[in-house]
């Protein structure tokens, strides 16, 4: 197994045959439902629908992965299946938070909760190339709704797991 950001070293096709086939390795986000912002099914749904998940694996991945609307690909007969699942529709989610009150009420782009700023720690570990690309995607991406994402890169998660010192992870 490859990491997409890996195939452009093995572009010289007289040199090297790199060939592959999509598999059930994905990547998934944990929310953290002890944090009360996550608590609440907008934000959880938003979050869902800033992910462009066909652009990651077209880009990010580099056409070495496919994208999914559930854990695995529709492919797979455990796969979601076109109908379910969240598609990427940012304007959909920030109507989600405003029809849920869940706005910027200060002006300060970001929206807030019980009257504080929505900031919201993403945990990732940077032994998978792609990971920290794709939170970086997420962060800027939730920025353009109106919530603040800062991203967190450890050679390892186990700790934050255990310990549910996190957000996103």
């Amino acid at each position: 197994s490859m990491p997409g950001t890996s195939l452009e070293l093995f572009e010289d096709t007289s040199r090297y045959n790199a060939d592959g086939v999509a598999g059930s390795r994905g990547e998934i986000i944990y929310f953290n439902y002890g944090n009360p912002i996550l608590s609440q099914l907008p934000v959880r749904q938003a979050l869902s629908m800033i992910i462009d998940k066909e652009n990651y694996a077209a880009v990010i991945n580099q056409g070495a992965s496919v994208s999914a609307r559930g854990i695995y690909p529709d492919f797979m007969d455990f796969g979601a299946s076109k109908g379910e699942g969240y598609a990427y529709d940012p304007q959909k989610a920030a109507e989600l938070l405003d029809n849920a009150g869940i706005t910027d009420t200060d002006g300060n782009g970001i929206r807030e909760y019980q009257g504080k700023d929505i900031s919201l720690r993403l945990v990732t570990y940077n032994t998978k190339g792609e990971l920290p690309l794709f939170c970086n995607e997420i962060s800027s991406a939730a920025k353009e709704i109106g919530l603040d994402i800062q991203v967190e890169v450890y050679g390892s998660t186990t700790e934050q797991q255990k310990t549910g010192d996190f957000d996103l992870m």
